[in-house]
């Protein structure tokens, strides 16, 4: 095991190694590099705050104040509720607090 650990160190420090020769049923695939060929995949902050539409994300809107999206998975056709709650959007969620904070 530190024979390997120390083979995959100078693999990721630029040190080319002959990974079939020294374990022969080893393969190799190519992976991606980071950072994805300078493709960014991951949400800016500014697509993450303030409000979204639950259409705009690819939701079904439904009517219920506190379920207002759901949406199906397509391996097994099962239905995910979601929804937001916080003393923002339902002031009277403020009223229930112990020792001051909102439960």
């Amino acid at each position: 095991a530190a024979f390997l650990t120390a083979l995959g160190h100078a693999h990721t420090h630029g040190h080319p190694i002959t990974w079939h020769t020294l374990i022969p049923p080893a393969t190799t695939i190519p992976l991606p590099t980071y950072p994805f060929q300078h493709t960014r995949y991951w949400l800016n902050d500014k697509a993450v705050t303030g409000a979204q539409d639950a259409v705009q994300l690819g939701l079904v809107p439904t009517p219920h104040p506190f379920v207002p999206a759901t949406t199906t998975l397509a391996e097994t056709g099962a239905t995910i509720l979601t929804g937001h709650i916080s003393p923002a959007q339902h002031g009277w969620l403020a009223d229930h607090a112990v020792n001051g904070t909102v439960v």
